[in-house]
């Protein structure tokens, strides 16, 4: 499999493999900005993990906003290399994503591959989950957070 960097925005990034029948899957991510957003699901992020580990954890970290692999693909490492090469040079190992928590082959596959879910604080979990990457320095299995 070759992942390739192709995009020409700023600040984005996407990874596609490539295999003789084409494009097996591609991720997208992107630095989270500050302030941190307040469209698309950001603000159950927001009431998740409440502004102070909003700051510490997620503003300044490269989001991975897409990830998507082919049915035929799917089993043979292709995510992880997609994650790994996409977040390779995260600013101080510092990644992250969210899924629908409904998403549990999803979620199983994150968990799978070494990212580390936050807690919400008491009282707010809601349909989405954030995950850091294996690398980030304040993940939870640290810290407790």
């Amino acid at each position: 499999m070759d992942v390739t960097r192709t995009t020409a925005t700023p600040g984005t990034r996407g990874e596609p493999p490539t295999h003789p029948t084409g494009i097996d899957g591609f991720a997208t991510a992107w630095l989270t900005p500050d302030p941190f957003p307040e469209d698309r699901a950001y603000p159950h992020v927001a009431v998740q993990l409440g502004p102070a580990r909003v700051r510490q954890l997620l503003v300044g970290a490269l989001e991975v906003d897409e990830l998507a692999v082919r049915a035929h693909a799917r089993g043979l490492g292709t995510g992880r290399a997609l994650l790994a090469e996409l977040t390779a040079d995260a600013p101080d190992g510092r990644a992250w994503l969210l899924t629908a928590r409904k998403a549990t082959d999803t979620v199983a596959t994150y968990r799978r591959l070494g990212w580390h879910e936050v807690t919400p604080l008491p009282g707010t979990a809601n349909g989405v989950l954030v995950f850091l990457a294996p690398g980030h320095p304040d993940r939870p299995d640290l810290f407790g957070h």
